[in-house]
């Protein structure tokens, strides 16, 4: 038996089909008769039709002959939106090899705050993910290319890594440039709101050393619900 996708995502449906060897070595279609063991994550109608209902995993199965087969389904949030929120900047520590003022560039005040953003497009439980952010409050947004193609893990979470260079002579650090690593996890509910942390890590290209570590929290990042 198969699934026409092992994912979908909550409230959408896939099909289920499955074939029986029979003992004069031919086989036979079933056409009804399927069943799920999750009834609360994903049901099925007798005729192979499945409905995403929750996140999490359910196991379609049919029995015929006196033998039973099965296939796991996973079902996803939907994450296909464009993300908007607020980047709080939580801790900011470095070593000397980066100018004293750096740190205190991503705290101008306790907790500094940055709108930032995704743009995600999703086929079942595989996303394209992009990230764009904004250091003053008003422009200077950018994105994080290329894209970066994730998994929606079974319990709905997404665990996203972007690495970028960026230039900071126009930031006031002539001939600086930083390679950053960030690293983000995010969980959503089914009202369509996303909460999520993670951290950044920096260091002078070229260099194996960082030099500096950010850590920041998403917050109250919304979405068209689904």
């Amino acid at each position: 038996m198969a699934l026409a996708s092992p994912a979908v995502i909550r409230a959408a449906t896939t099909n289920v089909t499955g074939a029986a060897a029979l003992s004069n070595g031919s086989t036979q279609a079933i056409t009804s008769g399927w069943r799920s063991d999750s009834t609360n994550v994903a049901t099925v109608t007798d005729t192979g039709v499945v409905t995403g209902v929750a996140v999490g995993l359910a196991n379609i199965y049919v029995e015929f002959g006196g033998r039973q087969g099965q296939a796991q389904l996973k079902v996803v949030p939907y994450y296909q939106r464009t993300w908007q929120g607020t980047n709080t900047v939580l801790t900011c520590a470095q070593t000397a090899a980066l100018p004293a003022a750096f740190c205190p560039r991503f705290q101008a005040g306790t907790g500094a705050r940055y709108p930032m953003g995704f743009i995600v497009a999703q086929t079942a439980d595989s996303l394209m993910w992009r990230m764009w952010e904004s250091t003053n409050n008003t422009t200077g947004i950018s994105t994080y290319s290329p894209p970066v193609s994730v998994l929606i893990a079974s319990d709905g979470s997404v665990t996203v890594t972007h690495s970028r260079v960026d230039d900071y002579t126009s930031f006031g650090y002539a001939g600086l440039i930083l390679e950053s690593t960030s690293t983000w996890t995010f969980n959503t509910t089914g009202s369509g709101v996303t909460t999520g942390g993670g951290s950044t890590s920096y260091r002078v290209q070229g260099s194996h050393q960082n030099v500096a570590q950010i850590t920041t929290q998403i917050v109250s990042l919304g979405r068209s619900s689904r």
